[in-house]
């Protein structure tokens, strides 16, 4: 019940700064690991899910889990108010097919980590990892994707360098994809 309350406070504090989506982390200590653990989430996420839906907020559920067993858990949860925050690198690093995965998920998507990450490795600079990111953003501008890209990458001691060689990949990459730019969801893109 504490979790429930945490994240009722939550969504509160999100409205007040006029945010849309609330990541919920599902993965590493949190995994969901057992059906038994998915009906829990899907009856605790309830009432966060209501106050969310009253805000005209989302929540977005991250995990590492194949894409079928994605999407089975946001069926099993069954509330308008809940969609995938993608995680590409994590994806990537399980050896799941991030663009394939991209159209399955299709409009039930509301946030996408752009990573990058070799097969069970950390993170690397985009690029350096086993993200096909040509094909990903193809994915992305099939479905008509417009929400948030949040770069969550590696860095090193010129953290702003390496930033801004990060933006210009996501620009190269979404702009050969076809993707409109300055679209709303990334207006630096």
């Amino acid at each position: 019940r504490g979790s429930v309350e945490m994240l009722l406070e939550l969504i509160g504090a999100a409205r007040a700064v006029g945010a849309s989506t609330i990541l919920i982390p599902v993965l590493e200590q949190a995994e969901i690991r057992t059906t038994s653990e998915r009906a829990e989430l899907a009856v605790s996420l309830q009432e966060p899910l209501a106050l969310a839906r009253s805000f005209e907020m989302q929540l977005g559920l991250e995990t590492e889990l194949p894409v079928s067993e994605y999407l089975a858990l946001i069926e099993q949860v069954h509330h308008e108010s809940v969609a995938v925050y993608y995680d590409a690198g994590n994806a990537a690093a399980k050896g799941y097919d991030p663009a394939a995965d991209l159209r399955a998920i299709g409009k039930r998507l509301c946030g996408v980590h752009v990573k990058d990450r070799p097969p069970s490795g950390s993170s690397v600079r985009l690029g350096e990892g086993a993200v096909d990111f040509p094909s990903a953003f193809g994915a992305l501008a099939e479905i008509g994707y417009r929400g948030p890209l949040i770069l969550q990458t590696a860095f090193g001691a010129g953290f702003l360098k390496d930033a801004a060689a990060h933006l210009e990949f996501v620009r190269r990459h979404r702009s050969a994809s076809g993707a409109p730019a300055g679209a709303a969801a990334c207006p630096a893109c």
